[in-house]
């Protein structure tokens, strides 16, 4: 697989002001995706971006489920998330080689990574957190830029908005 094409496996925690992205519906594509991404948020130094497909919400693949079945996933825990995300480039990538978007092929994002990586910080993070285990450091290595995709459609989509657990983008 090409270097910088990879699917992100992204670990956000749960602050006073949410998650600090917004999920919508894609009726024409098909899925979840990104719509918003709050700046300094969980979901932000996590490493979602605008236009990423939703692919997995705590291991569980979310690809044919409805907007309501998947906020409902990724609101069960009520500190924390993971999420397998693909942008359209990597996405497109995929599908023309027949490959699955797994957490194998993925790279992580983001400061709840169960794995200690091997050139990790201590924990600071500008977000709060429930508590802050020896596992949970923060890899600098592995923030890496991908280019934001183009924005997905805007015609009659499920939205919501999951900086807080019930809130809904009426745009």
């Amino acid at each position: 697989m090409e270097m910088g094409l990879r699917p992100r496996l992204c670990f956000l925690i749960r602050t006073e002001r949410g998650y600090g992205f917004h999920l919508h519906g894609d009726k024409n594509r098909g899925g979840q995706f990104i719509r918003k991404v709050e700046p300094g948020s969980s979901a932000d130094l996590a490493g979602l971006q605008p236009g990423d497909r939703l692919v997995e919400v705590n291991g569980e693949n979310v690809e044919n489920e409805s907007h309501p079945q998947v906020v409902k996933r990724i609101c069960e825990v009520s500190h924390r998330t993971r999420l397998l995300v693909v942008d359209r480039e990597t996405d497109d990538y995929l599908r023309r080689h027949g490959l699955l978007c797994t957490e194998d092929l993925a790279v992580e994002m983001g400061t709840l990574s169960p794995r200690p990586s091997p050139m990790s910080t201590p924990c600071a993070s500008p977000v709060a957190r429930v508590n802050c285990p020896l596992t949970s450091k923060f890899n600098h290595r592995q923030v890496l830029n991908y280019p934001a995709s183009e924005s997905p459609t805007q015609d009659k989509e499920d939205r919501s908005s999951v900086a807080s657990s019930s809130a809904t983008d009426t745009e």
